[in-house]
């Protein structure tokens, strides 16, 4: 499929006999399309060699790229661009966000709509290349069967990564919890080695948790010494969570204790996961985990705002860390350092002045930015004691991400992520 002969009038008609599963698998291939290494083993890839079959096996995640970036394009020059032709507008869309990578904020500038209007018209753009897909692979028929879409690559590939702050040594432990059953039946001891303090990524724990279990209970059942150790380490930007365990070896090639599924489902985290033998017959198999983005606390006891500010963040690089009283303010952020702080005035207990003079006097966080953000207009008074920037409530999501771009927290508004 490198040209596009389909009727683009008709799509509309055409989008009723797509499954939403099939728009979800195309949708996740379009948001890695330039991970080869995921379009690699996505069964679409697979799919597509079928009618192509001279591409050859190894190549199939590239040729599945090659595919949706000719069809973006040729949605593209369809329509021209004249923001009165039909359709034109969101395949323009599509051209500058998948093909030429630009965020779709940058995108919705260029082509003067609201961000929220640029995701509206994104999702109906993306619905439409699925259309194409799905149209093309029936024509040729070669429809996807009940037995595709419910493989383990096609559920996988359907799932929606739900990131939130999440505690890795705790996620540890409840992966050990459920494993302890197993270990228990075969005899076999798990211990862990944690850093005291915690040990934050911005992941979706219900997966996480999926791929520590897996990685667990292949180690337990190999285990020939009844014993699998499990340590984390922060190096970094880094975690790595190292499981070792003594197997019982086939030669010199190492036998892997993962299973394909747990592998498929560390690359939707994009965890890394390897194994390697020793020559004293120790199996380990390390996970390294991306940290990513930065710390933002916010000390407020107004729930609602919390929570708006946490969606002003949700498409944003960082860990959103929340306390709703100075005291468990100053806990966090000393046991965490983070990289920005929003801190409200108006608290029970213990106000955000004096939140604001702990942070101040206390060498680990003296010089973490903190945004005061209050209904006490009094911004002088904010600097003296050591406010970085003072935010008059209320706030809108622009000054949010405007002062926590300024102070570092997040990328600049109009950097690429």
């Amino acid at each position: 499929m490198t040209d596009i002969d389909v009727n683009l009038e008709s799509l509309d008609s055409t989008h009723e006999t797509v499954s939403d599963a099939f728009v979800e698998q195309v949708r996740q291939v379009l948001r890695h399309l330039y991970d080869l290494r995921y379009l690699q083993a996505h069964p679409l890839a697979a799919q597509f060699m079928r009618d192509q079959p001279e591409v050859g096996q190894t190549n199939a995640g590239l040729h599945l790229q090659r595919v949706l970036l000719a069809t973006i394009r040729e949605l593209n020059h369809s329509t021209g661009r004249a923001s009165d032709a039909p359709h034109a507008r969101t395949n323009r869309l599509l051209h500058l966000h998948y093909e030429q990578r630009e965020t779709v904020q940058d995108a919705a500038r260029q082509l003067g709509i609201s961000s929220r209007q640029a995701h509206r018209d994104l999702r109906r753009g993306e619905e439409t290349i699925a259309t194409l897909v799905f149209y093309h692979l029936q024509s040729a028929g070669e429809d996807l069967s009940v037995e595709q879409m419910s493989s383990p690559q096609a559920e996988i590939a359907q799932l929606v990564v739900r990131t939130q702050p999440t505690d890795l040594h705790e996620l540890i432990q409840r992966a050990r919890e459920a494993a302890g059953g197993l270990a228990a039946a075969r005899d076999v001891k798990v211990t862990l080695s944690a850093p005291t303090a915690p040990i934050e990524v911005s992941t979706d724990p219900v997966i996480a948790r999926q791929i520590l279990i897996g990685v667990l209970s292949g180690a337990i059942r190999r285990s020939q010494l009844g014993q699998v150790r499990v340590t984390l380490e922060q190096s970094g930007p880094h975690a790595c969570v190292i499981v070792r365990c003594c197997t019982a070896t086939e030669g010199a090639r190492t036998v892997p204790i993962v299973s394909p599924v747990t592998v498929q489902l560390a690359q939707r985290l994009e965890w890394t996961i390897t194994e390697t033998d020793a020559a004293d017959g120790t199996h380990t198999v390390s996970i390294e985990v991306d940290l990513g983005g930065r710390v933002v606390l916010v000390i407020d006891d107004n729930a609602g705002l919390v929570k708006m500010i946490e969606r002003y963040l949700a498409d944003q690089d960082c860990i959103v860390l929340v306390a709703m009283d100075g005291v468990e303010g100053i806990e966090l952020a000393r046991q965490t350092t983070p990289d920005a702080i929003v801190l409200d005035v108006m608290m029970p207990g213990m106000d955000g002045w004096e939140v604001l003079q702990w942070i101040r006097n206390n060498p680990r966080t003296a010089d973490v930015p903190v945004v005061v953000c209050s209904v006490i207009d009094d911004p002088e008074l904010a600097y003296s004691l050591g406010a970085t920037l003072f935010l008059r409530k209320p706030v809108t999501r622009g000054k949010i991400l405007a002062s926590l771009s300024e102070v570092g927290a997040i990328p600049s508004l109009g950097q690429r992520r």
